[in-house]
């Protein structure tokens, strides 16, 4: 996709995805980083690389995760929630019937699965901090 940006009266070409550098990351609210990381280890299968005053997670082929403690003075990122019940990303699971299976025995919450036609099911759960993750079959 190629953008013209105007700047002072002077149109240039952009090709805004090569622009793009990096890993894609997602920063979440967390309210205790190590119960945080301790959660996505167990149930989303994430790693713990970085501990300090963020945590880094990651899991080969997903994006790389960075919870931050919510009113963390340290880093820039800060969290207005403000009643916002949207999913923070999605993972995929071949068995989401199992999966929501075990997430309930260990007391995770979840919705219930959601048929959505051509698309698949889905469901979503909650991590400690509250956001909510789809799982995707």
């Amino acid at each position: 996709m190629t953008a013209i940006i105007t700047d002072s009266n002077q149109a240039f070409d952009v090709n805004a995805p090569s622009e793009l550098q990096g890993v894609v990351v997602a920063y979440l609210p967390a309210y205790q980083l190590d119960e945080s990381a301790a959660w996505y280890e167990r149930y989303v299968g994430y790693q713990v690389t970085h501990r300090g005053d963020v945590y880094t997670l990651e899991r080969e082929r997903y994006l790389k995760l960075i919870l931050v403690e919510i009113g963390s003075t340290s880093h820039p990122i800060q969290f207005n929630r403000g009643g916002d019940s949207n999913a923070v990303f999605m993972v995929g699971s071949a068995d989401i019937d199992r999966y929501r299976s075990f997430l309930v025995q260990q007391g995770v919450e979840v919705t219930e699965i959601v048929d959505r036609g051509v698309c698949g099911r889905s469901f979503q759960m909650k991590d400690p901090a509250g956001n909510r993750i789809v799982v995707d079959g």
